[in-house]
């Protein structure tokens, strides 16, 4: 697993003990990396957190899904919506809610605001393989707050928060098109168009990113290529959100801004 240093173009391999990443990295909000991995291969599988330099490696017990601010508290999920408390060292473990007995639906995480502890949630459709409706649901208070309902023959997937969490990135999907679009102060806005004219290109399913001033979004769009056999390739992205000017990158996806390049 490599860390690339986009100015100095230097590599440094975290993983050149010979062990074996079962994670893609993820950035902590202090700009460490954390990930699961097995060393020696075949052994069980932990959790790293490290500098990007490759220093100062710490094993962790839990997988964080959300860190808090502070890059020492997180929460993680069991069972896809059983919400726990804890942190690096494990001082404390709290269960804080399950969000199907708290909202009565089916819903999906899609997110995390430490500052207001609101987590950002999809409402999963009756088929429960499309959302139509994004919500914040209050881990203190229990308060839900409906933020967006899906247009007419359009449903949602893939949302992320901005790095100051005043914006979502989502993507509408129809069977005439599909938008990457903004959700900023109850405002939604269209970026990105991919008509269903182009019946081969599609947005991935796989992760945005904002970059750390919030101006641009990185994303991967998928080309099916047609013939004996189905396959696809994906290609990344990078949209400038006031623009909507389109920069191609590379065959790639899952981008990663680091926050404290």
């Amino acid at each position: 697993m490599i860390v690339y240093d986009t100015k100095n173009r230097t590599e440094i391999n975290l993983t050149s003990d010979g062990g074996l990443a079962n994670l893609m990295p993820q950035w902590a909000p202090n700009g460490k990396v954390y990930f699961s991995y097995q060393r020696p291969i075949g052994s069980t599988t932990a959790t790293y957190l490290i500098n990007p330099d490759g220093s100062d490696k710490k094993k962790i017990f839990i997988t964080p899904t959300f860190f808090y601010e502070d890059s020492y508290t997180f929460l993680y999920v069991i069972d896809y919506t059983k919400i726990y408390k804890t942190d690096i060292d494990s001082t404390i473990n709290k269960f804080v809610c399950d969000l199907v007995q708290a909202i009565s639906q089916n819903v999906a995480i899609q997110g995390f605001n430490p500052h207001t502890e609101e987590l950002l949630v999809s409402f999963i459709s009756s088929n429960k393989d499309s959302s139509n409706k994004v919500a914040t649901y209050n881990i203190i208070t229990n308060h839900v707050d409906s933020l967006l309902t899906a247009e007419e023959g359009y449903t949602f997937f893939q949302l992320k928060y901005s790095n100051d969490y005043s914006k979502i990135a989502l993507i509408e999907h129809s069977d005439k098109d599909e938008y990457l679009s903004i959700l900023e102060n109850g405002v939604k806005k269209r970026i990105v168009r991919i008509p269903k004219s182009s019946p081969n290109i599609y947005f991935s399913f796989n992760p945005m990113q904002f970059s750390p001033d919030g101006k641009y979004i990185a994303y991967s769009k998928q080309v099916y290529n047609t013939g004996q056999w189905i396959s696809w390739t994906e290609y990344l992205q990078v949209v400038n959100i006031a623009t909507g000017e389109v920069q191609a990158i590379d065959q790639g996806f899952n981008p990663s801004w680091n926050p404290h390049p």
